[in-house]
C-alpha cells in the first residue's frame, strides 16, 4: 500500500505542475483563463489532454524511481502486477466518489450504454495501463544507468 500512497503523492505534484502549465499555455496563448485551450484548434487540444494525462505520466516514473532507489532492484512482473492491481483499486474508489460528490452521476443516466462503459472504464484502465508500462520499465532504466561496470583486471 505503500507504493499506492507514492504514486497518489506524485499524481497530486503532478496535478500542480499540470495547473501551471496550463497558466502558462493561457498566458502564451493570450486568452484568459478558464477558457478552454481547445479553442485554439488542435495544437489546444493536444496541449489540453497532454497537461490531463500529465500527472499519471509523472506518477509512475517517480514511484519506479522511489521503488528502485529503495530496493536497488527493478520489480518482477508480480510485484508489478499487484501494485497495479491496487492502483487500480483506489482509481475506482476514487472515481465512484467523484461521480457520486460532484453530480456526475446524473449525467451518466442520461448517457448512451456505450457512453457509460466508457465513461467508466476508459480513464480507469488508462491511469492502470501508463502505470503498468511506465513504473518497471522507469526502475529497469535506473538499473541500467547505476549498474556497475566490474573491473576486469587480471591477476
Amino acid at each position: 500500500m505503500r507504493y499506492v500512497s507514492v504514486f497518489w503523492l506524485f499524481a497530486a505534484v503532478g496535478a500542480v505542475i499540470s495547473i501551471l502549465g496550463s497558466k502558462y499555455a493561457h498566458s502564451v496563448a493570450g486568452i484568459p483563463p478558464g477558457v478552454p485551450l481547445a479553442r485554439l484548434g488542435i495544437e489546444g487540444k493536444i496541449t489540453q489532454i497532454s497537461l490531463m494525462i500529465l500527472p499519471f505520466i509523472i506518477a509512475p516514473i517517480l514511484t519506479g524511481c522511489m521503488y528502485y532507489l529503495k530496493l536497488q532492484r527493478p520489480p518482477n512482473g508480480t510485484e508489478t502486477r499487484s501494485i497495479t492491481a491496487k492502483i487500480i483499486y483506489s482509481t475506482v474508489a476514487l472515481s465512484i466518489l467523484f461521480w457520486i460528490g460532484s453530480g456526475a452521476w446524473f449525467g451518466l443516466l442520461q448517457a448512451t450504454p456505450l457512453m457509460i462503459f466508457a465513461i467508466l472504464t476508459v480513464p480507469i484502465a488508462g491511469v492502470a495501463f501508463i502505470f503498468w508500462l511506465l513504473f518497471p520499465t522507469t526502475a529497469k532504466i535506473l538499473a541500467c544507468i547505476t549498474k556497475k561496470i566490474p573491473n576486469k583486471s587480471s591477476n
